[in-house]
């Protein structure tokens, strides 16, 4: 994601709401069914044909990237762990 790319996900876990895969226009990726290679073989092929689909999906993924994962925001969230294992902050 942090280098543009559309991502192709198993429908497992946090996928769905990591990828905004339920809101085909702020979606980053697809998922697919997990271990069906087939299925995302076919997800890969339709990606790399629709460039308006992929050229979305790549400016979505940077944008999610740039407001959730910046060192800042992984900063405050490894300082939020801390926070609670000790019960004080820390600035």
């Amino acid at each position: 994601m942090a280098c543009g790319l559309p991502v192709i996900a198993s429908n497992t876990g946090y996928f769905k709401e990591f990828l905004n895969a339920q809101d085909e226009e702020k979606a980053c990726g697809n998922l697919v069914p997990l271990e069906d290679f087939k299925e995302a073989s076919k997800e890969v092929v339709n990606l790399l044909s629709d460039k308006e689909r992929f050229d979305r999906f790549s400016q979505n993924a940077l944008l999610q990237v740039k407001k959730n994962y910046s060192a800042l925001e992984e900063a405050k969230a490894i300082n939020k762990v801390y926070e609670e294992l000790w019960g004080q902050k820390y600035t």
